[in-house]
């Protein structure tokens, strides 16, 4: 099992992080866990990158980068739209080692529009191997007030 925390975005004590099973066959779960919704989001999103074989920042520092968005009802589907926006840049641009969510809106329709930007090599050779994302994410709070999102991918 992988465990990473995550620093939020912004400087302070709260903390976004992930737990990934590591594939199990062709399928694997993530759970990630943040004192709100952005760091919630972009903790399952790192998750998301390491189940890719994302290289950590560290050892891949660029300074080239993409951005992600997404729509959602709640949650779990915003996170979805996310992940799917991810795949879709790994797709076209190629591997990437980190991603920041910069902001989430909660829209007067009560739907959620999120965005940031992913990091890394992204030199144009699309990554062929991506995994999709399994109908299903859940999003619920933890009896600590934390938002938790549990979801599972499948290698294609």
């Amino acid at each position: 099992m992988i465990e990473e925390q995550i620093p939020q975005h912004e400087p302070g004590p709260r903390r976004g992080w992930f737990t990934v099973s590591g594939w199990d066959g062709d399928r694997a779960t993530l759970e990630a866990r943040g004192h709100d919704l952005r760091s919630t989001l972009e903790a399952g999103l790192r998750a998301v990158l390491v189940l890719t074989g994302a290289m950590p920042l560290a050892e891949s520092i660029s300074d080239r980068s993409a951005p992600v968005q997404g729509e959602g009802e709640d949650h779990a589907g915003l996170f979805a739209a996310l992940v799917d926006d991810l795949l879709g840049q790994l797709e076209i641009h190629g591997r990437a080692s980190d991603i920041t969510v910069d902001g989430v809106l909660r829209r007067d329709d009560g739907d959620y529009l999120a965005w940031g930007y992913v990091r890394g090599s992204l030199s144009g050779q699309p990554n062929t191997t991506l995994p999709t994302l399994d109908e299903g994410t859940v999003a619920e709070e933890d009896d600590r007030g934390n938002l938790v999102l549990t979801a599972r991918l499948r290698q294609t």
